[in-house]
């Protein structure tokens, strides 16, 4: 019986051999697609990471999450879609193959294992988008550990080295840089951040274990649901 793995080569040899496709490398701040511009090519990430962007309220531009190999970009365009709603940005040295929109739906049609593939990713892709979309309706605390958290994507590593600059992520999950260092030294004060000499290192079990407190306690209407956390925490 053929198994998804089996039939994932054998779509990365059919996709070798298709002529029409283009091969993208992008290096680390290149922006591969962006927001409102019209849609030429389905983009199918082989390397990497990308930062997946949309703009909100006032124009202020906010992350929504990061997606890597094996997620699909421009996919909406099989639905219809003229314009991109979000923008994608290289955060690490990262590869793409695109595909022609006008020719893609006959690649779909005419190799199934190729349609199961880009089902499978593209659906993948917009579940773990969409989940980070509710994200931004949650607490500055919560969309910044999200962040965080999706550094230890694909690795084993309990601790990480991190930039923690409260600009930087202030600019990244859309919210304002006081809000941003509050955040980054209520973590510090609870044992998730833990401060060098230039730089951060994030534990992974508290991350975990915070991010655990938040999908399984009822939303506080107070404005201070850290507080509660850390009461929580100090409590066990």
């Amino acid at each position: 019986m053929t198994t998804e793995r089996d039939e994932a080569d054998e779509v990365r040899t059919f996709i070798k051999s298709l002529k029409s496709k283009r091969i993208g490398h992008a290096r680390k701040g290149t922006k591969i697609i962006e927001s409102g511009k019209r849609i030429s090519e389905i983009i199918l990430v082989s390397r990497g990471q990308l930062r997946i962007d949309m703009v909100r309220a006032q124009c202020r531009t906010a992350m929504v999450g990061l997606i890597g190999p094996d997620s699909w970009l421009s996919e909406g365009a099989v639905d219809g879609a003229e314009v991109h709603s979000t923008t994608a940005t290289a955060v690490t040295e990262s590869d793409y193959i695109a595909f022609p929109r006008a020719t893609f739906p006959t690649l779909l049609e005419e190799n199934q294992p190729f349609n199961r593939f880009f089902t499978r990713g593209a659906a993948k892709t917009t579940r773990s988008l969409n989940e980070a979309m509710r994200n931004l309706l949650n607490s500055a605390h919560l969309r910044i550990a999200t962040n965080f958290y999706d550094r230890f994507a694909g690795t084993n590593e309990q601790e990480l080295l991190i930039d923690a600059t409260p600009k930087h992520y202030a600019e990244m999950v859309g919210i304002a840089r006081g809000t941003a260092h509050r955040v980054i030294n209520n973590f510090r004060d609870a044992g998730l951040l833990t401060k060098r000499d230039h730089d951060y290192l994030l534990n992974r079990a508290a991350l975990e274990e915070y991010l655990q407190w938040e999908r399984t306690t009822p939303p506080f209407s107070t404005g201070h649901e850290f507080a509660h956390f850390v009461a929580w925490r100090k409590g066990k």
